[in-house]
């Protein structure tokens, strides 16, 4: 019996592990308007540091944001955006023309983050005047700093997405739900100039929920100091923007 039990287990196949995978969402919008792609991964064995590369096409996109999702978000670790634009090579998807290459990077040395799931969330604008089409967006990744706890390497299966340019005067099919970030109650103004800020996150998140417009249109200005009248205006607004019910007692406003 006990060498029956062994030939078996001999003759029996050994099921490898599913090798994780990181897949990128797609979606169409219409030139002018802003599309979210969301990265998520499978069969998470628990990473400590990533580093993801999103490849796209510079005369059709422009970057609005990028930054970690779900569980990644959420443990507050560190987040680098770095930006580059190839020049000496070929377009990610091996047609002639120019790419840009954004990065992100989630460290956390020494602990692994093994949840499956969305890790990473990015924003492009499709540019006035982008022809109707279907564009790749490529994604990659690092494979010397996708590491887990024990600083070994870790090898992913990547995929990217399709961004579907709808004509501007074309109908298209509706927007799947993940194609727009969250607008909240009000149209929620897009800024450009907060990326790699370290408040970048917050000031999206406020943004969405229609608590700050920027100094103009696209513009935030990160770094200037805020005024006694704009934070006012931030909490009435976080207040539901309530009609007033008396005079303000204040001299000097």
């Amino acid at each position: 019996m006990l060498v029956v039990l062994m030939l078996t287990t001999m003759i029996l196949p050994v099921q490898a592990a599913a090798a994780p995978t990181v897949t990128l969402t797609s979606g169409e919008a219409k030139p002018g308007e802003v599309i979210m792609l969301t990265a998520s991964i499978t069969d998470n064995p628990g990473l400590a540091t990533y580093q993801l590369y999103f490849y796209y096409d510079t005369s059709v996109f422009e970057i609005e944001s990028l930054r970690a999702s779900g569980s990644f978000a959420q443990s507050g670790n560190i987040l680098v955006n770095s930006i580059a634009v190839a020049e000496d090579r070929g377009r990610y998807d091996g047609q002639a023309g120019k790419d840009g290459t954004l990065g992100l990077w989630f460290n956390n040395i020494g602990m692994n983050e093994a949840n499956s799931g969305e890790m990473a969330m990015i924003c492009l604008r499709i540019k006035d005047g982008a022809a109707a089409g279907n564009y790749t967006i490529g994604l990659d990744y690092s494979k010397a700093n996708t590491i887990n706890e024990n600083s070994e390497k870790v090898a992913l299966k990547t995929s990217g997405g399709t961004v579907t340019v709808l004509s501007d005067g074309s109908n298209g099919s509706a927007k799947p739900e993940q194609s727009q970030p969250d607008k909240g109650t009000e149209e929620a103004p897009v800024v450009i100039d907060v990326a790699g800020n370290w408040a970048e996150e917050y000031i999206l998140e406020c943004a969405a929920r229609g608590l700050v417009n920027g100094k103009s249109a696209g513009i935030f200005d990160p770094n200037a100091n805020m005024t006694r009248a704009e934070f006012v205006t931030i909490l009435w607004r976080a207040m539901g923007s309530p009609a007033p019910k008396g005079k303000a007692t204040f001299t000097d406003l």
